[in-house]
């Protein structure tokens, strides 16, 4: 996946309103609906050309075509960045497209890969 992020740029540290489930090897990111909803995904916001997305798309396991047979779906949604004279910002995320993930919500809203063996 290397050369798909090779020409993003770094926006800085944000998150998005939602909740963060760690699967083991991977995480899921589940959306909010309402302000009302508790939750935030915290990460880095990067910028990347449209001609990545595709190949981040495949990375994610997500069918354009088939929608229902990905792990993930790829949607737009707004988010916050920590310190930027525009702190909102349109963003792509990956979210879980299974309903409620199987794993263990993670509170922080951080995901951190448990260290490999």
């Amino acid at each position: 996946m290397r050369p798909a992020l090779a020409d993003a740029v770094e926006l800085g540290p944000a998150h998005v309103r939602g909740r963060l489930y760690d699967l083991g090897p991977y995480p899921a990111a589940v959306l909010v609906a309402s302000e009302a909803e508790e939750g935030a995904i915290h990460g880095v916001l990067l910028d990347v050309a449209a001609a990545a997305l595709p190949v981040l798309d495949e990375y994610e396991a997500v069918h354009a075509t088939a929608p229902a047979a990905g792990l993930y779906r790829r949607v737009l949604t707004e988010a916050q960045l920590a310190a930027a004279a525009r702190p909102r910002h349109p963003c792509w995320i990956y979210v879980w497209a299974r309903g409620t993930p199987p794993g263990r919500r993670v509170e922080s809203g951080i995901w951190q890969p448990a260290p490999r063996r």
